[in-house]
């Protein structure tokens, strides 16, 4: 599972835009068709460091055991 959150805190799942109180259903959808427990966080460096917390910590209540965080530049 691959998240993306762009410098103005957008966030992006599957090509698609989710507003941050739907990331859990969002991702709990994906487990559903896909037998995964692992999902990487991509941050854009001036992201605030409070969605990216925010999000990790919604992936782990829809079921998500291994996060991973990068951090891209510009």
């Amino acid at each position: 599972l691959s998240i993306r959150i762009d410098a103005l805190g957008k966030i992006m799942m599957n090509g698609r835009e989710v507003d941050i109180r739907r990331v859990v259903a969002n991702i709990q959808t994906y487990l559903a068709e896909n037998n995964t427990d692992a999902a990487a966080i991509q941050a854009h460096e001036d992201t605030e460091h409070g969605i990216v917390v925010e999000v990790m910590n919604q992936a782990k209540e829809a079921g998500i055991q291994k996060i991973s965080v990068l951090v891209r530049e510009g």
